[in-house]
């Protein structure tokens, strides 16, 4: 979240952490409109462009899907999936879209 404070043309939307506690750190942190425990909610927020998912790797893949499905823009920290053939499908999908 440092990263992002004071990129030019950068708003932090949301913020989600299943620990409420974290999410409201992270809100502070950044100045985010919003801190969520709801990770899929704070994906699909309609006020966010693009999502940076850092959560632990076996959710990574899932996200991604549906940060992509949403039609959202997506950074996520590697690797994206536990197993090629995961990785492979969300490759595909992302070129898809």
């Amino acid at each position: 979240l440092r990263n992002l404070v004071g990129l030019s043309g950068v708003r932090v939307v949301a913020v989600a952490d299943p620990n409420r506690e974290a999410a409201e750190r992270g809100k502070a942190i950044s100045s985010a409109e919003v801190a969520l425990i709801d990770i899929e909610k704070a994906i699909t927020h309609p006020g966010v462009d693009a999502v940076v998912i850092v959560t632990p790797t076996e959710t990574h893949a899932r996200l991604i899907e549906l940060a992509i499905n949403a039609g959202k823009a997506v950074f996520s920290e590697k690797p994206i999936a536990l197993d090629l053939a995961e990785t492979n499908r969300i490759v595909r999908l992302a070129q898809e879209r």
